[in-house]
């Protein structure tokens, strides 16, 4: 698994992120950080939400539309 983008990001990169929305770029991101979180052993979406600061249910749907966009494979990845 690679993890590209796994650096730490600074609240106003993550702000910024947030900002862009959805958007390749911010998927890629996310996708990386729900696979880290995946290979520790921590509950990717619980890890992607805090990590990012995204809400719960903004968290889920980017991490959907990561998934549609091929970014992350399968429910578990």
């Amino acid at each position: 698994v690679e993890f590209g983008s796994i650096g730490a990001l600074s609240a106003d990169e993550i702000e910024l992120l947030k900002a862009k929305g959805p958007v390749d770029e911010s998927l890629k991101k996310l996708a990386d950080r729900y696979k880290f979180a995946h290979v520790i052993g921590v509950w990717p979406a619980k890890f992607v939400q805090d990590t990012l600061n995204l809400p719960s249910a903004t968290a889920t749907r980017w991490i959907q539309r990561a998934r549609e966009k091929g970014f992350l494979d399968g429910k578990s990845e």
